[in-house]
């Protein structure tokens, strides 16, 4: 039985151009790293980003949190990512209505739409969300994630919401690249599942992420942010995850490992 596809035999089964690059990305890099690091000043990402660049393939930030901002800002992050090759993901969630969430996207003070490869929301307001931002991202080549499953305790989402979601991502997968999930919520390739990895417990926490509950990305903040050597430890996170993905492509995920070793016990 043949494992899971590679990163780069997924490439070709997507329509959206930030997904194919992200891919791309991640084989170049070799990373499967989303660095959030929540700075509140510029002069602090960009000394972040000097030292972790080579480890990661996606930079979430939130732009409305960087108290130092300028009008050049975005762009300049654009620029830097163009350069070191990777992808940026602005934080802000598209949460009001579709009218306002069409124009916090396309425009206002920040004009997410030029310079964000990548943003997110949740499902709540149905299609029309999805529809109204990718008449704005799409032709411009940007993804949406949908926000499927969150690990704060006593959140709201059912899982009835939970399926509805992979049901939207999978009927608008032009514009909609992946979830935002703790798990695999499902087996269609062309949709990429991003998950929050926030410690390294032994060293094992990427693989819990990759190989165990089946993600593609893991998303990192605060134990980057906080280490004394912040390129370290997100090489750390870099190395831990590629190599989950190894072992997942390998040798399948561990629910397909399991259930592998129970054939081969019945045969003996």
């Amino acid at each position: 039985m043949p494992g899971p596809l590679s990163y780069a035999q997924r490439i070709p089964l997507f329509n959206n151009k930030s997904a194919k690059r992200l891919l791309g990305i991640m084989e170049d890099k070799k990373s499967n790293l989303v660095f959030a690091p929540n700075s509140q000043s510029v002069k602090a990402l960009l000394g972040l980003i000097k030292q972790v660049h080579e480890s990661i393939c996606v930079l979430k930030i939130h732009i409305d949190l960087l108290e130092d901002l300028s009008p050049d800002t975005p762009h300049q992050l654009r620029e830097i990512a163009d350069r070191y090759n990777f992808l940026l993901f602005e934080g802000h969630t598209f949460a009001d209505n579709i009218a306002i969430a069409d124009q916090l996207y396309s425009k206002g003070l920040f004009k997410i739409a030029d310079w964000a490869h990548i943003i997110h929301t949740h499902s709540f307001p149905g299609p029309g969300l999805i529809t109204a931002l990718q008449k704005v991202g799409l032709a411009k080549g940007n993804g949406l994630l949908l926000l499927a499953e969150m690990t704060e305790k006593g959140h709201l989402m059912t899982k009835s919401y939970t399926q509805k979601s992979v049901e939207l991502a999978e009927s608008y997968n032009d514009f909609v690249i992946g979830l935002i999930a703790q798990k695999r919520l499902t087996d269609n390739p062309s949709l990429l599942h991003f998950t929050e990895a926030n410690r390294l417990q032994n060293g094992h926490l990427p693989k819990e992420a990759i190989f165990h509950r089946d993600n593609d990305l893991i998303i990192v903040g605060s134990p980057i942010c906080c280490a004394r050597d912040p390129g370290r430890e997100a090489r750390l996170y870099q190395q831990e995850g590629w190599q989950a993905y190894l072992e997942r492509i390998q040798n399948g995920t561990s629910s397909e490992v399991l259930s592998k070793n129970s054939q081969a016990k019945k045969i003996h």
